[in-house]
């Protein structure tokens, strides 16, 4: 509204002039819960909405306002739009609404809790890109639209309405348009870079620009027919490389801008005089029998277009086949081609749009291969690109053939000396191969010992089985790491009449994650048994200030951004006192079928965003009968069921109040056989650590 532009990184969000000034709002300067923005837009009084990995901030041109959801599955954030008094959001589970100062899923959406990318308002309603097809809320309920419905399957990134009224979006399969009757295809066939598009965008001139994974391409129309694509990658100084998903903007002077993965680029049509110039030829690919071949076995090196230099070929390795491209900005589907094989053939082939050229049973000599580009007749006029080769005689054509016949005598005593010399060679070559294979075996097995040795250290961190039973007999603890060794660690300790318990996750899982593991759990004791903390809020504070101190993250710039999810709990079993503090693992309280939530703080340990933030303790007072839980999120986030989907939040809070009224020891059992059974053939993705106790 102020003229100013906006951009959206992952390394907050910034406000920039289109010249020298700019501002970065970020977690350090202006408290954003992330750094990591997704999306933005902007109402009608100016306050810029910024959708994020972690929820939606508002900022009213002072200050920023995170707004909240109960449904943590809303709170990743993909596109926001403005509908007057409506902000709609597109999520990672769905579609939501702000609404009343907070997020919200609306009416009927339930069921449709996949990826939303982009939002588009018509006057038929709202449409969504989604992971599966489109969605359309014609203002009363939401419709789910596939292939069924005449549209098409698959994942849809990104929806415009064209300067003909009509809906195009972008997905896997290309780019569509739907005129309300039919869908009409534009893909790597007519020109696109390939078949999966980011994001859509038409200028002034009713041009369509579409945003790929190597560059962008701008797509032209004649009376309702494509009639051109013109393809911008890093040849034609498209330097962005990957686009991102929707994120491309055409301002009011016309220049586009586009967001990549490199960065923010930008292409003033003015400044192109579109002027012609010849198509640059060059070879690809040179192949043998139709196949590619390794060429280092026939020519002394290959350059760096990927092609044999000084080629000799055996005489019955004689079917080559070229192919070529010549690369235009301009008219690119214009191109021709002509070539010839000197040696071979008398004149230039017939002008043709085919880029490849076969050659089958040459005669053995010298050959040069000639192709040149152009757009019609000027193409004689072009410089051609030549390959040289030679295709070599059998040895009976050959002149040291008939003087080897006439020294037979000498040639064989020659032969069986050097078959000798050859065979040494080759034993001792094979001895080197033996031993090699030996060495790395050996390698194999020691490192599979280092794991397994890992592994024992790590077992000797956790608690025995006979401590846990001691301290808290009515309890269970579900652990199933990933690899041999894990990232997920369960942690006991106790002093006088308090009892405290853990489940950590640490970033990844393997060797990564148990070193995490080791340096977390000394953290632990560390404050438990040497400094003497008893709150469950002071502990992970100075854990987290450990784990910081043991990577060293305040004296580097390139710090390890690794760190650990924890739920903490402090237990007096005589008077059922409970002190529960945790970071991104809650805490479930279960009371005569009624399940509450504790959240824990959105504050990575060990993240440099948490230096000097306090963590939140919540009280407790357990009633004979209450079950409580403390888990990481390997349990919720595993793959499987019917679709191969994954588990979520939600279903696993229900096995938990589902089986609360078993007796505790059978209450493992029955969650480790749910997840098995849900997991079926595919693997584990992460490591599980469950812990249940009952008051």
């Amino acid at each position: 509204k102020d003229g100013l532009m906006w951009l959206a990184t992952d390394r907050g969000a910034v406000q920039w002039d289109g010249a020298q000034d700019y501002q970065v709002f970020n977690t350090l300067k202006n408290g954003l819960t992330t750094d990591i923005v997704q999306t933005l837009a902007e109402d009608e009084k100016g306050s810029i909405y910024l959708g994020t990995k972690y929820g939606l901030t508002i900022y009213d041109g002072r200050k920023f306002r995170e707004v909240y959801s109960t449904d943590e599955d809303l709170l990743c954030i993909y596109d926001v739009l403005v509908d007057g008094d409506d902000i709609w959001l597109g999520t990672k589970d769905g579609v939501a609404k702000y609404e009343g100062g907070q997020l919200i899923r609306p009416a009927n959406a339930g069921q449709f809790r996949n990826f939303v990318f982009h939002t588009c308002k018509r006057k038929d309603g709202l449409w969504f890109a989604y992971e599966d097809g489109l969605l359309h809320f014609d203002g009363t309920s939401f419709r789910h639209l596939t292939a069924k419905d005449g549209f098409t399957n698959g994942r849809t990134r990104s929806i415009v309405t064209g300067p003909d009224g009509h809906l195009w979006f972008g997905t896997n399969d290309g780019v569509f348009r739907w005129d309300g009757q039919k869908l009409i295809n534009i893909s790597e066939a007519d020109g696109l870079m390939s078949n999966s598009v980011y994001s859509l965008a038409f200028d002034a001139q009713g041009a369509l620009w579409v945003g790929q994974s190597k560059g962008i391409c701008k797509v032209t129309f004649s009376e309702g027919a494509v009639q051109s694509v013109i393809r911008y990658g890093r040849d034609q100084g498209f330097l962005g490389l990957d686009c991102n998903a929707n994120s491309i903007l055409i301002d009011k002077n016309n220049v586009i801008w586009v967001g990549t993965s490199n960065g923010l680029v930008s292409y003033d049509p003015s400044l192109d005089k579109g002027e012609y110039f010849r198509p640059l030829t060059r070879i690809t690919e040179i192949k043998m029998f139709s196949q590619t071949v390794n060429w280092n076995l026939f020519a002394d090196s290959i350059n760096a277009s990927g092609l044999p230099l000084n080629l000799e070929l055996p005489y019955d390795k004689n079917h080559l086949t070229f192919e070529f491209t010549g690369v235009s900005l301009t008219t690119p589907s214009s191109i021709n081609y002509s070539y010839m094989l000197e040696g071979f053939d008398k004149e230039w082939s017939p002008i043709t749009n085919s880029n490849d050229a076969t050659y089958a049973n040459l005669p053995p000599g010298n050959y040069v291969f000639k192709v040149r580009a152009g757009y019609g007749s000027e193409i004689w006029e072009n410089a051609p690109v030549e390959f040289r080769f030679r295709v070599n005689p059998p040895f009976y054509r050959t002149t040291w053939f008939y003087l080897f016949c006439g020294l037979v005598a000498a040639g064989i005593a020659y032969s069986y000396y050097t078959i000798r010399r050859a065979n040494v060679k080759i034993t001792r070559q094979k001895g080197e191969i033996e031993q090699q294979k030996d060495v790395i075996e050996k390698k194999n097995r020691e490192m599979l010992d280092s794991i397994n040795y890992a592994s024992t250290i790590q077992s000797a961190i956790l608690p025995s089985d006979e401590l846990w039973r001691q301290l808290l007999p009515n309890s269970f603890v579900l652990y199933m790491p990933k690899d041999i060794v894990s990232g997920d660690f369960y942690w006991l300790a106790n002093r006088e009449d308090e009892v405290f318990f853990a489940a950590v996750d640490c970033t990844g899982h393997g060797v990564p994650g148990a070193l995490m593991s080791i340096i977390g759990a000394n953290g632990l004791n560390q404050a438990v048994n040497e400094h003497g903390l008893s709150e469950p809020a002071e502990i992970l504070s100075y854990l987290n200030e450990s784990v910081n101190e043991s990577l060293r993250k305040a004296e580097r710039t390139d710090y390890v951004k690794d760190g650990m999810d924890i739920a903490l709990c402090r237990l007096n079993p005589k008077t059922g006192l409970l002190r529960y503090a945790g970071v991104y693992n809650p805490l479930i309280h279960i009371r005569a079928g009624e399940l509450t939530t504790y959240k824990a703080d959105r504050i990575a340990i060990g993240s440099m965003e948490s230096a000097g933030r306090s963590f939140t303790d919540h009280e407790i007072q357990l009633r004979p009968g209450d079950c409580i839980y403390i888990f990481s999120d390997g349990y919720a986030d595993q793959f499987g069921g019917p679709g191969g989907k994954k588990l979520k939040s939600r279903p696993m809070l229900d096995k938990l109040l589902e089986t609360s009224d078993l007796p505790i020891s059978e209450q493992r059992n029955a969650l480790q056989s749910f997840i098995m059974d849900w997991k079926g053939a595919l693997e584990q993705v992460d490591d599980i650590c469950v812990i249940g106790l009952r008051f």
